[in-house]
């Protein structure tokens, strides 16, 4: 936990360059992110996987 992704989002010229933090990590199972955009504040992106049948489902919340 702690690892940082920078991150750009947006099209010249409003681009908006920032970093996600891993604030949960359990392998093969989930991930959530919190997603600074200052100065809008912050976002928490949780994905995880699940069995279903012989695939996997992802789940992006």
């Amino acid at each position: 936990m702690g690892a940082r992704l920078q991150v750009r989002v947006g099209l010249v010229p409003l681009v908006l360059d920032d970093i996600c933090v891993v604030r949960i990590c359990e392998p093969r199972r989930r991930l959530e992110l919190e997603a600074e955009a200052d100065p809008f504040g912050a976002a928490r992106i949780a994905m995880n996987l699940v069995p279903w049948g012989e695939h996997t489902l992802f789940v992006l919340d």
